[in-house]
C-alpha cells in the first residue's frame, strides 16, 4: 500500500508517515492477494477530478490520540529551524481496507522556516488510494484554533521520476490553511485508504522507525489479524508485541527519535534506518503463488514471427535464447507506467511491441512469452536489486523485491538473465548473469528463497598490458597499451557507445600518461577490436611518453605502477565497527607490464615483489622478474565477497593497506641509490 509522504517547501522528512515508500517493480508500497487477478488489459488513467478522492472526516474508531498537554517539548531551538513536537503513525490492517492514519505535530522556530509549514503536501495514489484529512490545528500563545474549514486544497501531478524514464501517476494534495507564524504549533491529521487492487485485500506494509530531522516524541501502532508475520531489520527502537485470540498489534511507545548518522561505508543491501516489516502472507511459497500467474506466457501472432526468425537463423536453443534476449534489450527501450496496478501487473506483450516501450516486468514477460514460442523452459524471478542479499531476513512480502528477471533452464543448466540490462554481446556462456544475492523463481515447484550464487569463472573482467620501450638516444619511451574489457565491463563498455577513433578517447589516456611521465602524444590511434562471442573488447594504442626532460641520452631510472588496480575496501581510519563493511564486488583485476629497458647497461631492480596475500575477502597476487634488459610484472586483484563482517575487518584492511607494498616498481641502470638510514 503507497503511504503518503510529509513535504515541506525547505524541508523534507522522510519516513515519518505511515509505511515507508518502496518500489516493487517500479511501484510503491503494496500488500498481496491470496490468488492473483487474471492479467487483462489495463487503461490506468487519473480519476477526472481527482478531489473527489480527499474528504474531510473524523478519525477512524482505532486512532488512540495523543495528548499533547503530556508531552514534553524541548525548549531548545531546533538545528533545522523546525522543532518536531510529535510524529504518530497509526495503521489498521484488520478492517474492510487498510488504513494509516498519520498525525504530525511542528513549530517554526524562525521567519525562515514559517513557510515550510503554512502549507502541506500529501502524495497519493488517485487510482487505489483515498485520503481523509481529520483536523488542520494552528495553536498561538497557548490558544488552540481550528482551521479545518479554513483549509484550502489544491491537487498536482509531479512526475519527480520521469527523468528515470517512470511514470507514476502520484497527485499530491497541496493544504494551505492561513497564517503561521515562528512559534505557532502545527497540528495536521490524516489517513490514507486503499491499496492497489492487484493484491485482493491482503495486507503488507514497511514501517521506517527513523528520521532525518530530531523529533521530540515518536510513536506507532499497527493492528494485524492473528498470525501475521513481521520481522524488524536494522537497530531501530524497541517494538511491543501483544497478541490476543483475533488479533497482532505491534507498537512503538511514543519516545524521542533522533537523526541516524550516514554510514558511507555500509553495504546499501542493509537498512541504513530500521524497518519494520509485517504481512499477512506466511511464506515466500504464497507469494510465488500470487505473482506466478502474472507472468504466465503471452503469446500472440507477431510473438510467433518473432521466434519463427529466430529459429530459422539460430540452431540450439541455447543460441535462440541469447537471440531472444538481445532482441528485448535492444529493440524495447525501458519505460515504466506504475499508475495503479502498473507496479505489479506486467504491460500485455502486444502493447509491449507495439509501444516499442516497456520496464522490467513487461521485458522479462515478453522475453518469457518468446521462449515459450521457442519451446525453451523459463519463468520469472522476483528479486530485489536493493537488498537482495539480505530479503531472507524480511517477513515473506513482495515489498521484498524491486525487480523481475528470468531463469531459463538449458541442457540441465541455470541462465539469470536480465532483459532490462543494455544490449549484452556473448554466447549464454559468456553472456554476464547478474548476480541480486536471493531470488524467489516463479516455476511453481520452488516456493521458497534461492541464492543466485552465480560462478563467474575464472577470467578477469578487465585485463590492463603494457609494454615499454625506452628509447636507447633520449628520454623518450614508446608505450603499446593493449585494454581488454570482459564480461559485465565489456556490456558497460558498450552501453557508452564511446567511438575511440574520434580523438576525445586517445586524448583522454594521453592526458592521464602525461601526469605521469610529463610528456604524451599519440603514435598509433587507438583500435577497437569487438569479440561478441568471447563477450570481450580489446581497445590498442601506442603512445610516445616523456621526452620532457630534452636530454639526448637514455634514461638512467624508470618507474613504473600497478594503475590497472583498484580499492577493494575503503580507507576508514576505525576498524572497531559493529555493522559490516562493504567490499567492491564483482571486482577481478588483472596488470601485466612488460619494459625492454634497452640492451648495453646494466640494471638494478630493488626489491622484486612475488607476493601472495589471501584472505576470506579478496586475493592479491604479484609476480616480476628482471631478465637481462627485460622486466616484467604481473599483478592480479580478486574480491571474494561484497561485504566484511565486522570481526574480520581489522584484519582485511590490515591485509589491503599492505598491497602498497608491491604496486610500484623502480629500474635503476646501474647501483640503486640507497636509502636515507640504510648502509651503501
Amino acid at each position: 500500500m503507497r503511504s503518503f509522504v510529509w513535504m515541506f517547501n525547505l524541508v523534507i522528512v522522510a519516513a515519518i508517515a505511515g509505511g515507508g515508500a518502496v518500489y516493487w517493480l517500479g511501484q510503491t508500497g503494496g500488500g498481496e492477494p491470496a490468488t492473483a487477478p487474471a492479467p487483462a488489459e489495463r487503461a490506468a488513467a487519473l480519476p477526472e477530478d481527482p478531489a473527489h478522492d480527499v474528504a474531510f472526516s473524523p478519525p477512524p474508531d482505532f486512532v488512540e490520540e495523543i495528548d499533547l498537554a503530556g508531552l514534553e517539548i524541548d525548549p531548545e531551538r531546533a538545528p533545522s529551524g523546525i522543532r518536531v513536537i510529535l510524529a504518530d503513525t497509526q495503521h489498521d490492517a484488520t478492517g474492510a481496507e487498510d488504513a494509516v492514519y498519520t498525525r504530525y505535530v511542528a513549530r517554526p522556530e524562525t521567519l525562515q522556516t514559517v513557510d515550510a509549514l503554512a502549507q502541506f503536501r500529501l502524495q497519493f495514489d488517485p487510482v487505489h488510494n483515498r485520503l481523509e484529512i481529520h483536523h488542520v490545528r494552528v495553536t498561538r500563545d497557548g490558544v488552540t484554533e481550528d482551521r479545518l474549514e479554513r483549509v484550502a486544497v489544491d491537487f498536482a501531478r509531479r512526475e519527480e521520476l520521469l527523468d528515470q524514464q517512470i511514470l507514476t501517476g502520484t497527485v499530491t494534495a497541496i493544504l494551505r490553511y492561513g497564517e503561521v507564524r515562528p512559534g505557532d504549533i502545527v497540528d495536521i491529521g490524516a489517513t490514507l485508504y486503499g491499496a492497489p487492487s492487484a493484491f485482493a485485500g491482503v495486507s503488507t506494509q514497511l514501517f521506517q522507525p527513523a528520521t532525518v530531522l530530531p523529533i521530540d516524541t515518536y510513536a506507532l501502532r499497527s493492528r494485524w489479524p492473528r498470525g501475521s508475520r513481521w520481522a524488524l531489520l536494522g537497530n531501530g527502537p524497541e517494538v511491543d508485541v501483544r497478541e490476543t485470540r483475533r488479533e497482532l498489534v505491534l507498537e512503538i511507545a511514543p519516545q524521542p527519535l533522533a537523526p541516524r548518522p550516514q554510514d558511507a561505508v555500509l553495504p546499501a543491501w542493509y537498512a541504513a534506518w530500521p524497518i519494520l516489516i509485517v504481512s499477512e502472507f506466511d511464506s515466500w511459497e504464497d507469494i510465488a503463488r500470487w505473482g506466478r500467474p502474472l507472468f504466465e506466457e503471452d503469446l500472440n501472432e507477431e510473438i510467433a514471427d518473432i521466434a519463427a526468425e529466430i529459429a530459422d537463423q539460430y540452431a540450439t536453443p541455447a543460441e535462440q535464447a541469447a537471440a531472444a534476449l538481445r532482441f528485448v534489450q535492444t529493440d524495447i527501450r525501458y519505460f515504466a507506467t506504475v499508475l495503479g496496478d502498473g507496479g505489479y501487473v506486467p504491460q500485455r506483450t502486444r502493447e509491449t511491441l507495439r509501444l516499442r516501450t516497456g520496464d522490467c516486468k513487461a521485458k522479462t514477460l515478453l522475453f518469457l512469452s518468446l521462449l515459450a514460442a521457442l519451446d525453451i523452459d523459463a519463468h520469472a524471478a522476483l528479486v530485489s536489486a536493493a537488498q537482495g542479499p539480505v530479503i531472507d531476513r524480511y517477513a515473506p512480502t513482495p515489498l521484498a523485491f524491486d525487480h523481475v528477471i528470468a531463469r531459463v533452464r538449458i541442457g540441465g543448466r541455470d541462465y539469470w538473465l536480465d532483459p532490462t540490462f543494455s544490449p549484452q554481446s556473448g554466447t549464454l556462456e559468456s553472456i554476464t548473469q547478474p548476480d541480486y544475492g536471493f531470488a524467489l523463481p516463479l516455476d511453481g515447484r520452488t516456493g521458497a528463497l534461492v541464492d543466485m550464487d552465480i560462478d563467474r569463472g575464472d577470467r578477469p573482467m578487465s585485463v590492463l598490458r603494457e609494454r615499454y620501450e625506452l628509447s636507447e638516444s633520449d628520454d623518450s619511451i614508446d608505450l603499446h597499451i593493449d585494454y581488454i574489457q570482459a564480461g559485465i565491463r565489456a556490456d558497460e563498455f558498450r552501453s557508452l557507445g564511446l567511438d575511440v577513433t574520434d580523438g576525445a578517447f586517445g586524448d583522454a589516456l594521453t592526458r592521464y600518461y602525461a601526469q605521469t611521465y610529463g610528456a604524451a602524444e599519440i603514435l598509433e590511434t587507438p583500435r577497437l577490436i569487438d569479440d561478441d562471442v568471447l563477450n570481450q573488447i580489446i581497445v590498442s594504442m601506442v603512445l610516445r611518453v616523456g621526452g620532457d626532460l630534452e636530454r639526448e641520452a637514455p634514461l638512467d631510472s624508470f618507474h613504473v605502477q600497478a594503475h590497472g588496480l583498484a580499492n577493494v575496501l575503503p580507507d576508514i581510519g576505525d576498524a572497531d565497527r559493529e555493522m559490516p563493511m562493504v567490499a567492491a564486488f564483482p571486482l577481478h583485476l588483472r596488470h601485466e607490464i612488460t619494459v625492454d629497458l634497452g640492451a648495453g647497461r646494466d640494471w638494478t631492480v630493488p626489491d622484486l615483489p612475488n607476493t601472495r596475500i589471501e584472505n576470506d575477502v579478496f586475493r592479491f597476487e604479484v609476480e616480476a622478474s628482471l631478465d637481462g634488459a627485460i622486466l616484467t610484472y604481473a599483478a592480479e586483484l580478486e574480491s571474494r565477497v561484497a561485504e566484511v563482517p565486522p570481526e574480520t575487518i581489522e584484519a582485511a584492511l590490515a591485509d589491503h593497506r599492505r598491497l602498497t607494498d608491491y604496486i610500484y616498481l623502480e629500474a635503476w641502470a646501474g647501483e640503486a641509490p640507497t636509502k636515507d638510514g640504510e648502509e651503501p
